[in-house]
């Protein structure tokens, strides 16, 4: 969390004063097209419906393929970052302090439980299932001219063009999104969605806008925040420079 804190360990008081202080009048709407969107894989999971879904192939065929094609129609590359888990990290350990949820083997025949979120509660469960769903992500087929990322333990897996990303050890979404966003910036995006329910994620974010600012391809460009609804983070270069 150090890297969202400026000096004394606070966040960017200014940053947030100016972003808080911003008259109506002088808002943006949040854009409907992006270069690119970086999703949070695990909150997708928890809200994507499962009602007449029978097996995990169907589920991945028929509801998880078609959402991520859905957010192709506006962005031209979507990267979904999923959580690694390892039963020493932190956030694992507050995973099983509210409870153990329902095994069910992860396979393609396989039919999928009727408790949902209570299999999701499972971290052997969501690991098998993660990897399913990147196997699946990485031989799908895309529009033309459209990119996917998707993380598979440190390794990420590219559908759609030859441009490789490093694997990484990071074990959290939050942090992985970040490099994520940087790596989006980087190699040419300028204007970015991040979709999260994970406030440490609009933190960390908030806390390196400034190092992100100084990532952004055109440095003509004036580049902003905008926090909307459901803490979607759009990063993109429209608001003045604050």
């Amino acid at each position: 969390m150090s890297s969202a804190c400026g000096r004394g360990g606070q966040l960017d008081a200014g940053l947030l004063s100016s972003i808080e202080q911003t008259p109506a009048s002088e808002q943006l709407d949040p854009r409907s097209t992006f270069d690119t969107k970086i999703l949070d894989g695990t909150a997708v999971l928890h809200f994507l419906p499962t009602a007449g879904i029978s097996t995990f192939e169907d589920y991945a065929n028929d509801v998880f393929l078609p959402y991520i094609r859905h957010q192709l129609e506006g962005a031209d590359k979507v990267d979904v970052v999923w959580d690694t888990y390892h039963s020493s990290s932190i956030k694992e350990s507050a995973r099983e302090k509210r409870g153990k949820g329902i095994r069910r083997k992860v396979a393609g025949s396989n039919k999928i439980p009727g408790k949902w979120q209570e299999f999701l509660k499972d971290s052997d469960n969501k690991q098998e299932l993660l990897a399913f769903l990147s196997e699946k992500v990485a031989t799908a087929q895309f529009p033309d001219g459209k990119v996917v990322l998707i993380t598979s333990g440190q390794k990420v897996l590219i559908r759609g063009m030859d441009h490789s990303m490093p694997d990484n050890d990071h074990k959290e979404a939050d942090t992985k999104i970040l490099l994520h966003l940087q790596n989006a910036l980087q190699t040419g995006s300028c204007s970015c969605l991040v979709r999260t329910v994970d406030t440490d994620v609009i933190v960390i974010i908030i806390g390196m806008f400034r190092k992100l600012h100084a990532m952004c391809p055109d440095q003509r460009q004036k580049f902003g925040l905008f926090s909307a609804q459901e803490r979607i983070l759009h990063i993109f270069t429209s608001m003045p420079v604050l």
